[in-house]
């Protein structure tokens, strides 16, 4: 185990008076992503049953990346406005300052990526409306991490079009 590997494994959960700690099983789930992530892992899948906290799971996992400065520029995609507004209000309120809704008819959209370290975005707003591929914006490989919550609801088209936006 390299000395890089023990500084992103080592790195704390989030924790505050108004949050819970991990559950044993998200515990799991957040250290065993984050180990295979520190290895160079670059694709995972992580399943969770309903109810059992996948979006705070996903907060920790992002939280002790961005701590660890392992990744800096993250790509949170989702299906539902709900669901991301949900997320950036509840889970990952503790990052509000690095965190922009992406919003592409807002002239400096791209800007506002650049400048936040967590992005969250639908699908459908990522391609947009009669396929106009807003994601062709973004330089290919930009972001360092991207996780896709509900990833087997999203169209299936718009999902296989934006692997070009994958990590390296």
């Amino acid at each position: 185990v390299s000395d890089l590997e023990k500084k992103i494994v080592s790195q704390p959960y989030y924790s505050s008076q108004s949050t819970y700690p991990p559950r044993y099983y998200q515990r799991n789930a957040v250290n065993r992503t984050v180990e295979a992530i520190a290895r160079g892992q670059q694709r995972l899948l992580l399943v969770m049953a309903t109810g059992t906290g996948k979006t705070y799971t996903a907060f920790q996992i992002v939280y002790r990346l961005l701590r660890s400065d392992l990744k800096k520029r993250i790509l949170y995609l989702a299906d539902r406005n709900i669901l991301v507004d949900q997320s950036i209000l509840q889970d990952f309120a503790p990052l509000e300052k690095t965190i922009y809704k992406v919003d592409f008819s807002d002239k400096e959209c791209l800007s506002k990526i650049a400048s936040h370290e967590v992005n969250f975005a639908l699908y459908h707003q990522m391609v947009g409306q009669n396929d106009e591929e807003h994601f062709k914006q973004i330089p290919a490989e930009y972001f360092d991490l991207i996780i896709v919550d509900e990833c087997h609801r999203g169209p299936g088209q718009r999902r296989r079009r934006l692997r070009r936006l994958r990590p390296l």
